[in-house]
């Protein structure tokens, strides 16, 4: 991973430009420049699936959180977008956006989701 020029090397062959990034389980998750999120198996380098999300996603954004529902992988981006994702197959099965921008952080409790942004501000939804 070279963080500075924001690429990652796969297999030592295949350089990604990476918008952001995040791991989940035996996965490196990836959100590209253009506008594809990508799952890599981290123990081989073999791509598990890839989904492009230009049709819901239109400028550079961060993921900020991934876990998992069920059989799916909810991925959080910084201005608000939350994907569903099926772990197998990559498609989206849903999408929402919340009426936050900034975030910088989120944490699940129990039934709670916790929201952190860059001004400071903490909101609480339960889930």
């Amino acid at each position: 991973i070279d963080i500075g020029n924001q690429n990652i090397l796969i297999n030592q062959k295949n350089k990604i430009n990476v918008s952001s990034f995040d791991f989940y389980n035996n996965s490196l998750i990836i959100f590209d420049n253009e506008f594809y999120l990508k799952a890599y198996n981290i123990e081989n380098n073999k791509l598990f699936w890839k989904t492009n999300l230009s049709e819901f996603i239109k400028k550079d954004l961060d993921i900020v959180k991934i876990t998992s529902l069920n059989n799916s992988l909810l991925v959080f981006f910084n201005n608000g977008l939350i994907f569903n994702i099926d772990t197998l197959s990559g498609k989206v099965v849903s999408s929402k956006k919340i009426k936050i921008n900034n975030i910088i952080d989120i944490n699940i409790l129990h039934n709670y989701l916790i929201i952190h942004q860059e001004n400071g501000k903490t909101s609480i939804f339960k889930s």
